[in-house]
């Protein structure tokens, strides 16, 4: 393991993402799996907002009416919220359905996708280049 990295943003969410895929495929533990997803979406969601690039990502909640936004974002938030927090509830429990994973959605849309963007950038940064 190198004595240092030196890393962007959007290097972190693609070792994220690359390394929940890893476990997924390797039917690893679902709450990591989870976590590091929700991880790197967050990343990429910031990322999104900072540079005000325009797609479209699942938590934006484009096709939930708008009533039901909150309620939506809460429901996905869920899960995310109880592997990465206790200071509230320490001693409380979850029901987890790994099958309930976070995506990144690229279905309906005209726009460019955190999926293609990524894609994009991967191919042109791999970032399996510089690792050990």
């Amino acid at each position: 393991m190198p004595a240092e990295l030196h890393l962007s943003k959007l290097d972190v969410a693609l070792r994220q993402l690359e390394t929940a895929i890893t476990l997924y495929f390797h039917y690893a533990d679902p709450i990591s799996i989870h976590t590091l997803t929700a991880a790197a979406y967050n990343v990429l969601r910031n990322i999104k907002t900072h540079r005000g690039v325009d797609f479209t990502m699942l938590k934006d909640a484009e096709q939930v009416y708008p009533h039901m936004r909150d309620k939506f974002r809460s429901v996905l938030n869920e899960a995310e919220n109880f592997f990465k927090h206790a200071d509230r509830d320490p001693d409380d429990t979850i029901a987890f359905a790994p099958g309930r994973k976070l995506i990144i959605s690229t279905k309906n849309t005209k726009r460019p996708t955190a999926y293609s963007t990524l894609g994009k950038y991967y191919r042109e940064h791999p970032i399996n280049a510089d690792k050990p």
